[in-house]
């Protein structure tokens, strides 16, 4: 039987748990890193790969909004290439034959099982 990740998810009690025990992080960096990748992850729902690719661009903290990009070149290497995390990625579609999430959101616009929904008022 398949979970979802609803299931899979943490409660708040459990959230808060977590987020006490990371106070016990004696180096304030690694406790500071912690708490940013919990609170991403665990309070807005982003992706590793999302969080791993933050910059402060995306921030807007005048009116305290994140906006991920759709998709940008990955140059998080020491080289400046694409990291690890996005190497791993790309060998996987390429092995699987995934596509796109572009290709993905076209196929389903075409059969009518996505509709466009475009927040934006200022176009």
């Amino acid at each position: 039987m398949a979970r979802h990740s609803k299931e899979k998810a943490l409660s708040e009690k459990e959230f808060e748990k977590m987020m006490m025990n990371i106070e016990q992080i004696d180096d304030s960096w690694y406790r500071n890193c912690t708490r940013f990748v919990v609170t991403m992850a665990g309070r807005l729902g982003m992706r590793a790969g999302e969080i791993a690719h933050m910059t402060e661009e995306w921030v807007d903290f005048k009116n305290g909004m994140i906006e991920i990009p759709e998709q940008e070149p990955c140059t998080k290497s020491k080289n400046g290439d694409a990291c690890g995390y996005c190497r791993s990625l790309a060998k996987s579609v390429v092995k699987h034959g995934t596509p796109s999430i572009e290709e993905s959101k076209l196929a389903l616009l075409s059969e009518g099982l996505l509709v466009r929904l475009d927040m934006r008022t200022n176009k």
